[in-house]
């Protein structure tokens, strides 16, 4: 009777969860979020939060920055028409929120049937690498027709070959510039005149995009543009890591995104100038660790654990070749603790006799059985006498200072 009677007498909960508490519960906000996915989950599904996400994360960003760097480098066939003209092979194709990939299969099957490879990545991303620019280009199209949430990478060989135009003036005109330059054989599709980075005043120096061309490497020989002698220079490599401006994740640009927007500040399906927050406040949100700050500040711990694994700094990668770091020396002090500079150039006190009397007496300590205490012995009288002469040069140029006075 006692259970029945606890059984009638339960009550039910009410949640803790404060209203408000999720970016998508603020009023105004524009939801994008696509709830009938082509590519989503065939029956009900429960979405569950794991702690573990922003370490996912993490490689999937890897994966991203490293297939950036070299876009090939994970598939090792080719088809028979690459092969014959030696084309480079196209970027890969991310695919993200893959829960059913038998849809994805279908489709490559229905276009380019055996002409591709999968890789499955982390958080239901899904890497298509095919093996011709014309497979490519069917495949993307599709996906985008069917508003697939994708990234891709530019085609090496339509990248523009980038060069720095030094000592010529700032107000040259551009159109002048390209017209130079297109004498010495090289189309310009783009040129930026380059400001300081605190003043942002102009500098003589330009930022100039060319179009790729058997002879790019040649336009490094240019010593004489436009009667004023220059100096052409290849960019400094940037050691920073890319970051998409529609979806906040690392590793690709916005020109190549096809992911839904999420916004800097509050990590909403919108993009960031369609947000409602117009002045700057604390309630942000970030879309990479989920922490309080916008996602585009570097100290997030996403960026800085990405940046140090791909970009380590230069000391950090030769001890990681060498394979073990070797500690560094500890600078050997030659000042006495609690001897101030003052009372050593003064002369208020001797260093000589108080250092003296410090020294210990080899007769009495040295163990003559044990080598080893003998070697420690001759160490510290080293140190000593290194200490002596280091207070004896200091009061020697106070001496000459004075005389010289």
């Amino acid at each position: 009777m006692s259970s029945v009677k606890d059984m009638t007498s339960w009550r039910t909960a009410n949640s803790s969860k404060r209203k408000g508490d999720s970016p998508e519960s603020h009023r105004g906000y524009k939801q994008r979020k696509i709830l009938d996915y082509w590519l989503g989950s065939a029956g009900p599904s429960v979405t569950t939060k794991n702690q573990f996400d922003p370490l996912a994360d993490r490689n999937e960003d890897n994966d991203n920055i490293l297939a950036e760097k070299s876009p090939s480098s994970e598939n090792q066939t080719e088809s028979t028409e690459s092969t014959k003209t030696n084309e480079p092979k196209p970027p890969p194709i991310f695919v993200h929120g893959v829960e059913e990939i038998k849809p994805l299969l279908d489709l490559l099957e229905d276009l380019i049937p055996g002409s591709y490879t999968l890789k499955t990545l982390h958080n239901n991303q899904v890497k298509i690498q095919v093996g011709s620019s014309d497979n490519y280009r069917v495949v993307y199209k599709e996906l985008l027709d069917k508003k697939t949430e994708l990234h891709s990478y530019q085609f090496k060989k339509d990248k523009t070959f980038r060069i720095v135009l030094k000592n010529i003036h700032h107000s040259t005109d551009l159109v002048d510039i390209k017209t130079e330059f297109l004498k010495h054989g090289h189309t310009v599709k783009h040129i930026t005149n380059m400001k300081h980075h605190t003043t942002k005043s102009p500098l003589p120096m330009f930022f100039v995009d060319l179009l790729p061309n058997s002879n790019n490497k040649e336009v490094y020989n240019i010593k004489l543009f436009l009667h004023s002698v220059v100096e052409i220079q290849p960019p400094k490599l940037k050691r920073e890591i890319v970051q998409c401006t529609n979806c906040q994740r690392f590793g690709h640009t916005k020109s190549f995104c096809n992911r839904q927007p999420r916004c800097v500040k509050c990590d909403s399906y919108h993009s960031t100038k369609e947000c409602e927050r117009k002045t700057k406040d604390h309630n942000v949100k970030c879309t990479n660790c989920g922490e309080n700050h916008p996602a585009n500040y570097r100290g997030c711990r996403v960026h800085k654990e990405l940046q140090q694994k791909l970009y380590p700094k230069l000391r950090q990668k030769e001890m990681a070749r060498a394979g073990t770091g070797v500690p560094q020396a500890q600078p050997v002090s030659l000042t006495r603790p609690g001897l101030s500079y003052a009372d050593q150039l003064t002369g208020r006190v001797n260093p000589i006799n108080e250092w003296s009397d410090s020294i210990p007496d080899n007769r009495q300590t040295v163990d003559r059985q044990n080598p080893q205490n003998d070697f420690n012995e001759l160490k510290n009288m080293l140190k000593m006498l290194l200490e002596q002469v280091g207070n004896m040069l200091s009061l020697i140029t106070k001496l000459v200072t004075k005389d010289s006075k």
